[in-house]
């Protein structure tokens, strides 16, 4: 993790390098997979499969900035401050980012 300031405080991220670990080629293969029983069209931001529209429901959401970076949910950023806005993670990609990363809808 690294530390960025934000509005004049200090807040740990989660830099590119840290979470994007799956490669080019193995998100392609992720995006081809399909449960045939659940459709989905919404991808994992981070490793690219598919995740169902029965799973997307109760799916964790990481906040992440136009250079790749996961912020604290808890920190408000706005558009001038790089912020992309919410994306869907599953339920294995989930398990590897720390709670403070990620929240419900």
């Amino acid at each position: 993790m690294e530390t960025r300031i934000v509005r004049g405080i200090e807040v740990q991220v989660i830099t590119r390098e840290e979470w994007d670990v799956v490669s080019f080629d193995q998100k392609k293969e992720n995006a081809k997979k399909r449960n045939r029983s659940t459709f989905g069209h919404e991808p994992c931001k981070l490793c690219g499969q598919v995740i169902s529209d029965k799973a997307l429901d109760t799916s964790w959401f990481v906040h992440m900035t136009v250079s790749g970076e996961l912020f604290p949910v808890a920190v408000e950023l706005g558009d001038h401050e790089g912020s992309q806005g919410f994306f869907p993670i599953g339920a294995s990609c989930a398990k590897r980012i720390p709670k403070e990363f990620k929240k419900k809808y």
